[in-house]
């Protein structure tokens, strides 16, 4: 009937035998001239990267750049979770930290790490360009990736609750870094 057939939504083009979109859009590197960058330190869950995508894209970030190991941003997960935002914003796979660090710096901006005993978010002001670096859940941030942070930055947290999910993490952080 009608609610059925309404219900139904094309399928994107995967490619055969694999979990990947068969076009996969070419941007450009992020070269780091101005606004927010995210750095994905080996976030592998694909509804948490494309969580994240989707953050950036409609919270005004430059670019999403994934390390080594990062969740496939054009697998189904990931785009499902991204709500099609991987199509919005550049993504650049395969990037290493000391790469994507190079080019902010290169440019006179600042590198933020996240981390629960950094800074408290509501004094915290980045300068632009910015690269935000994000751990993944649990592991967090590689100590070697961290350690080359200008700063760290947190979100306090209340009611015994450790932490928020990496993507909420990194929309409260963006949405502050918009409005501030």
């Amino acid at each position: 009937g009608l609610a059925s057939s309404q219900a139904r939504t094309p399928s994107p083009p995967w490619i055969p035998f694999s979990n990947s979109l068969a076009f996969q859009p070419e941007w450009p590197s992020w070269s780091a001239d101005g606004g927010i960058a995210l750095w994905l330190d080996r976030i592998q869950a694909p509804g948490n990267v494309g969580a994240i995508v989707r953050s950036a894209a409609g919270l005004g970030a430059e670019s999403v750049l994934l390390s080594p190991g990062c969740a496939d941003p054009y697998g189904a997960a990931t785009v499902r979770g991204a709500a099609g935002a991987v199509f919005r914003i550049p993504v650049e796979r395969d990037v290493r930290a000391s790469e994507a660090i190079d080019r902010v710096k290169s440019a006179g901006g600042d590198v933020w790490a996240t981390d629960s005993r950094g800074q408290k978010i509501d004094g915290w002001a980045p300068s632009e360009p910015c690269l935000l670096l994000i751990g993944a859940e649990g592991a967090g941030l590689s100590p070697e990736v961290a350690e080359l942070a200008d700063g760290t930055v947190a979100i306090p947290m209340s009611r015994g609750v450790e932490s928020l999910n990496v993507a909420v993490a990194v929309g409260v952080l963006l949405n502050h870094a918009r409005n501030s």
